[in-house]
This record gives structure tokens, sequence and C-alpha cells, in this order.
């Protein structure tokens, strides 16, 4: 049986859309790190084609540190996100 709603469904027993909800925090899928830029002066990092600094925030999460093809940020519940570029 469909669970489309007829005019006589009420809404109470609609089932609720799970791809409305959103998740809170930032997840290593919803981050693409495209570049690192190190050397002379503060490291950075480019993520979502976005230029973020060291203590920088990016989709609700801080970069933390920038090495070598790497970025490791901390989202908004402590949990560290490292980010690597596809090479």
């Amino acid at each position: 049986m469909s669970s489309a709603l007829t005019p006589n469904t009420p809404l109470e027993s609609a089932a609720p859309d799970p791809s409305a909800a959103t998740p809170a925090q930032p997840t290593e899928s919803e981050l693409k790190l495209n570049g690192v830029v190190e050397g002379i002066g503060e490291p950075f990092a480019i993520i979502n084609d976005r230029i973020v600094r060291l203590g920088e925030y990016v989709e609700g999460a801080v970069l933390l540190s920038v090495g070598s093809n790497k970025a490791t940020l901390r989202s908004a519940d402590e949990e560290e996100l490292v980010l690597s570029t596809s090479r």
C-alpha cells in the first residue's frame, strides 16, 4: 500500500520524510579538501573551493592544522575530521 496522502488521510499518519532532516555537524563527505598551501607564512587550506585559514570555520568546523596534502578540523561536537586531497 502506498504512503501517499489522500484527502481523507490525517496528517498524523503521514510518515516523516527522512531526507528532510539535515545533520547538525559536517561530515567528511560534505567537506572537500581542494588543496593546501604551506611554506612561507601561515598555512591554509582550500576547502569546498574556499580559502580557510587556521582558526577559521567552514561548514561549522574549525580548521586546526594543515599538513602535507591534509587538513584537520574539529566540529562543534568535538569530533576531529581529517581531510585529504585525492591524488
